[in-house]
């Protein structure tokens, strides 16, 4: 009975590869070759394809192992599900996210948001619980024409967009190395 109890309590608490389409940070370059999805660019170590929902998905390697993988919404309803199961694309609140992590995670100090005329575009980050060392970065979005008050709460307004993998020093040399870790930040399962 104790074997039993010891097996199942190992296994709950063995924490699962993060991937996207079986992809994982640190894999090989090689595995991308597995992909049976349309690749549709490619520019030095960044391959793009098109998922089967018309979504992107983007993958950087660097010396031979992928170091960042990002699911981008093609902004139509049938483009809804993402490569991480539990969200949706234009639905999925930040603040459903913070929930389901109960942590509002960080942010790159020189990558916390990205204006455009339309939208406010968000970066929250969140590390991953992995054997391998990893970020997760939700980019979520609010139009600018939406109506808010002082009461709103603008986490219920921002609506995913984008999903990242990455290696943490990879999103370190894109963005620097400075943070804002939120209180009470930990890590997180996806």
């Amino acid at each position: 009975m104790k074997a039993l109890v010891a097996l199942i309590a190992t296994a709950l608490l063995t924490v699962a590869d993060a991937s996207m389409l079986g992809i994982k940070i640190g894999s090989p370059e090689s595995a991308l070759t597995k992909l049976t999805i349309k690749q549709i660019a490619r520019s030095g170590e960044t391959t793009k394809y098109r998922t089967d929902n018309g979504n992107d998905f983007v993958v950087t390697t660097e010396e031979g192992k992928v170091v960042f993988m990002e699911n981008d919404w093609n902004q139509k309803a049938e483009g809804g599900s993402t490569l991480i199961p539990g969200f949706t694309f234009g639905q999925t609140s930040l603040k459903e996210i913070r929930k389901r992590f109960e942590t509002k995670g960080f942010v790159y100090a020189h990558n916390q948001n990205l204006v455009t005329k339309e939208y406010l575009y968000e970066f929250h980050c969140f590390e991953v619980e992995n054997p391998v060392p990893q970020i997760l970065v939700v980019v979520t979005k609010i139009p600018f024409a939406t109506n808010v008050t002082e009461n709103t709460d603008i986490a219920t307004k921002l609506k995913l967009d984008a999903i990242v993998l990455a290696d943490p020093d990879y999103l370190e040399s894109l963005w620097g190395e400075q943070k804002s870790y939120s209180e009470g930040n930990k890590r997180v399962r996806l």
